[in-house]
């Protein structure tokens, strides 16, 4: 059985925010891993599969398809989350446990936690699409629109990405 790190900064904000918590849960499938140590009290959840789809985005030339997934944690509740890796895929099954940034096994640079954790707590779903809509001057924002425009800007600050061509305006 595999074992994952997941960064825990804005995991534990976003659990003391709300109960449907949507952790910046970084998700690593190196060749070979290790067990990981991690603190008292981490949470520990396994991939179950993808909550919701938004429409594909263009991230420096590469065409995407942003989702949220569940992950299954050991006290069987289920949480939703983002990727905050473009470079790391998630590895079905696999178990994944919370830990601090610097302990990310996988290929973002993370330069910028503060700001992926901002984006977590005051984003979609955490702040509906409406409310993001009206906020930015956008009518008519969809659940879809805000899930792509949410996870594009986790990479632009995970993974230094910015949108490219091929997005629709």
């Amino acid at each position: 059985m595999s074992n994952f790190s997941l960064p825990r900064t804005a995991g534990r904000a976003g659990l003391a925010a709300t109960a449907a918590a949507f952790l910046a849960l970084g998700l690593a499938a190196p060749a070979a891993a290790d067990e990981v140590e991690t603190y008292e009290g981490s949470l520990e959840g396994r991939y179950t599969g993808n909550a919701e789809n938004g429409p594909n985005v263009h991230m420096n030339g590469e065409e995407v398809r942003p989702s949220l997934f569940n992950l299954e944690l050991t006290d069987g509740s289920v949480l939703t989350t983002y990727c905050i890796d473009f470079r790391t895929q998630i590895v079905g099954g696999a178990e994944y446990k919370e830990d601090d940034w610097a302990n990310y096994p996988g290929e973002g640079s993370f330069a910028q936690p503060g700001k992926v954790l901002w984006i977590l707590q005051n984003s979609y779903p955490r702040t509906d699409a409406a409310a993001l809509g009206e906020a930015a001057g956008v009518e008519g924002l969809s659940n879809g629109d805000a899930l792509a425009a949410t996870q594009a800007a986790i990479w632009h600050f995970s993974n230094d990405l910015d949108l490219s061509e091929g997005n629709s305006e």
